[in-house]
């Protein structure tokens, strides 16, 4: 390989990585604003959830939720 050939190869690998980050760089803030814009979830409530079909994992829960009322 020549030298023009060598900067030329340089040149596109340095131009394809500079693009890449500004690409990744530009959806991360793109998705931080739409984060933001986002209204906050409110915290899961355990009363609202169906109960467990399984009897032992039903009896914690329950027991679960008599702890934390006392």
């Amino acid at each position: 390989m020549d030298a023009p050939a060598i900067l030329i190869l340089v040149a596109s690998c340095a131009v394809s990585f500079g693009l890449g980050r500004l690409f990744v760089h530009l959806r991360k803030r793109s998705q931080a604003k739409k984060f933001q814009a986002r209204p906050a979830r409110t915290p899961m409530d355990d009363s609202a959830t169906t109960p467990a079909k399984n009897k032992s994992k039903r009896r914690r829960q329950q027991r679960a939720r008599n702890a934390g009322e006392s």
